[in-house]
């Protein structure tokens, strides 16, 4: 598929969406050999990057796009109702939301040269980090690094222990040449994502490609003073549980769709269509109303925290919490529809390879990530409206 290249002069919301959706066939036709490879493939990289998705989130100023985090996750939506993987990796590799609040030299060493390079990231915090003369030394090993064969540089967390208080993670921004990946992506689902092992043995970061997590938990890293559009003010918790939630639940509308079409060329046994059946019919449409409830809880959700941030209001742990709420329930939202759809669909979608049972795993994957989990996101909501407040500042 030929996509045009997008330019912050030339591109609009619109412009990338139109883009993201004109990719959904190929990112299908690519889907089963995507899965097999375990990562993207490079075309599909090359695609993404022509359409101007993984700079959405970039600053202007350093050649990105600056279309806002619902500009992201409506790009990602789509291209995940073409690919799961697609739509996760997509939301993973716009580093740009990030680095737009570390300091602007961080900015300038990964874009002063060349604005088109990818940034990944990985929060899971490694314990292993000494402060040194002007910076830092980590040591560590961070699962779970989605895109990370297509990415320069990437961030990570560690924990930084300060006497008399708790501790808070602090993120790393590290280029490739001081990292190494190791392959351990053998799951479920989301295969597509490459999702493997960053290691990192005794490497200097400077201070400036450092930053708190809790100042980006409150929006108020110091190149936000720089990067002023009030989406970079929104906190890291609103911002990440909403959007990696957005294209699992394009996956789950490109599921439906899927199961859709190969429904209408079946046949009963007495050989009748099945989609005469009301029942089936009716599975159908709870499933298609199901699946429009998560993209537009997550859809309120984007409107609100925008709405606040853009007033100056900091929003409240209840606020946050609602997001973290939302966002997995979405995602539970989606699995419901996909679970009734597979047992309404016959032994077809068990055959390896079946392009409908691929979304369902991929779906269910998502659902098993930390902020994705259900229980966990609903006692934190329930915590805070029962007063019992935050139980982990990590989510807050």
């Amino acid at each position: 598929m030929t996509v045009t290249q997008a330019t912050p002069a030339d591109s609009s919301m619109h412009d990338v969406l139109e883009q993201a959706r004109a990719l959904v066939p190929t990112l299908r036709d690519r889907a089963a050999a995507t899965e097999e490879r375990r990562s993207l493939l490079p075309e599909t990289v090359a695609d993404m990057k022509a359409a101007g998705i993984f700079r959405i989130t970039q600053p202007r100023t350093w050649g990105g796009l600056e279309l806002g985090f619902d500009a992201l996750a409506d790009a990602a939506y789509e291209l995940g109702r073409g690919d799961g993987s697609a739509g996760w990796v997509s939301v993973v590799l716009n580093g740009g939301w990030f680095l737009a609040s570390f300091p602007e030299q961080a900015a300038a060493d990964v874009w002063g040269k060349d604005g088109s390079i990818l940034v990944g990231g990985v929060l899971a915090p490694s314990p292993t980090v000494s402060r040194v003369d002007g910076g830092w030394t980590i040591s560590g090993r961070w699962p779970y690094s989605s895109g990370i064969d297509h990415c320069s540089w990437n961030i990570v967390s560690c924990f930084e222990f300060r006497e008399g208080g708790p501790p808070d993670a602090r993120l790393f921004l590290v280029p490739a040449s001081d990292y190494t990946v190791e392959d351990t992506w053998f799951t479920l689902g989301l295969r597509g994502t490459g999702s493997k092992t960053t290691v990192i043995k005794d490497v200097f970061v400077p201070e400036h490609r450092t930053l708190l997590l809790g100042d980006l938990r409150e929006g108020r890293g110091p190149g936000t003073a720089v990067n002023t559009n009030p989406f970079y003010r929104v906190p890291f918790g609103i911002f990440f549980s909403l959007s990696i939630a957005s294209p699992i639940a394009g996956a789950a509308q490109g599921g439906l769709e899927l199961w859709r079409e190969t429904s209408r060329d079946r046949r009963a046994p007495d050989g009748s269509r099945v989609t005469d059946q009301p029942t089936l019919r009716a599975i159908y449409a709870e499933s298609a109303a199901e699946i429009d409830c998560a993209r537009l809880l997550l859809r309120r959700d984007f409107d609100d925290a925008l709405e606040m941030v853009q007033a100056g209001h900091i929003p409240t742990s209840e606020e946050r919490a609602r997001s973290w709420r939302d966002g997995a329930y979405a995602v539970r939202l989606c699995e419901r529809a996909l679970d009734r759809l597979f047992e309404a669909a016959g032994g077809r979608v068990l055959q390896e390879g079946d392009p409908f049972q691929r979304t369902w795993r991929d779906v269910h994957t998502a659902s098993s990530h930390i902020a994705m989990r259900w229980v966990d996101a609903a006692d934190r909501f329930g915590r805070m409206d029962f007063g019992y407040g935050p139980p982990n500042p990590f989510f807050h």
